[in-house]
């Protein structure tokens, strides 16, 4: 989540494919702004939240 890698890095690191890791991340993010609140996340996640 912390944008240190691409996921074109990290999919043929853990034999994922693209999509599946973007969508962990989303519902990641989603699970994140539903448990602690907007308020509380990282100004770098905000956007992501304001995707969902």
């Amino acid at each position: 989540m912390r944008g240190e890698r691409t996921i074109s890095e990290l999919a043929p690191k853990h034999q994922l494919h693209p999509n599946q890791i973007t969508q962990w991340k989303r519902k990641a993010v989603e699970k994140l702004v539903n448990s602690i609140g907007d308020r509380a996340l990282p100004s770098r996640l905000l956007p992501l939240a304001e995707e969902l």
